[in-house]
């Protein structure tokens, strides 16, 4: 992640960030359920986001006047997605013997739907600031994001129909502050007296 952040007074501050990232799951290395095993879904999905969130730093210290404070944010995002789905180990006799119907048929509704290609985020989360100096600080973030779809992964009906997906992750980030410049003082005019002839 890349952000820029805009103070608006010792409490809150305004922060755009640019966030890339990979989400990855595959069915039969989450559970070993015999059903998980045989739908055998898995996916890779690439996100970049852009965000506007409002961060709030509980001690007001904005100033840099602590060395540790706590925070929390919250904000909208676009996300632009590319989402690769793979249905190609599913075993469909097994849920054919075992009453797996409608997971057969959501399986495929899922297919004949084309992922979306980019999606509204809601990105909440808390972090804690470290300052090290005037400019520089590091920080320890945990971040959750809502969607505003279940196709993330490229499935729905397969699964968990009907519940929007969402996912989090924890960075680790070094922080820069743009110091304003000291006020520069002119030196006075020197004075020359002319005399006349």
């Amino acid at each position: 992640m890349v952000s820029a952040s805009r103070f608006l007074d010792r409490s809150f501050a305004l922060r755009t960030g640019l966030t890339l990232g990979e989400l990855r799951g595959d069915d039969r290395r989450y559970g070993k359920e015999a059903w998980r095993q045989a739908r055998a879904l898995r996916f890779r999905t690439t996100t970049f986001e852009v965000s506007e969130t409002v961060v709030y730093d509980i001690f007001g210290n904005n100033d840099n006047h602590l060395r540790l404070s706590p925070y929390v944010f919250g904000g909208i995002g676009y996300s632009f997605l590319t989402v690769r789905r793979d249905a190609s180990r599913f075993d469909s006799t097994y849920f054919a013997a075992n009453q797996g119907t409608r997971i057969i048929n959501g399986l495929r509704a899922d297919l004949v739907r084309n992922p979306p290609r980019g999606v509204l985020v809601f990105p909440v989360g808390v972090g804690v600031r470290y300052v090290l100096g005037p400019a520089w600080s590091v920080n320890l973030e945990g971040n959750y994001r809502f969607s505003k779809t279940d196709y993330l992964d490229g499935f729905s009906r397969v699964g968990n129909d009907g519940r929007n997906d969402h996912y989090y992750s924890i960075m680790l980030g070094v922080l820069f502050k743009i110091l304003p410049s000291k006020e520069m003082k002119c030196p006075e005019e020197s004075r020359v007296r002319w005399g006349g002839l």
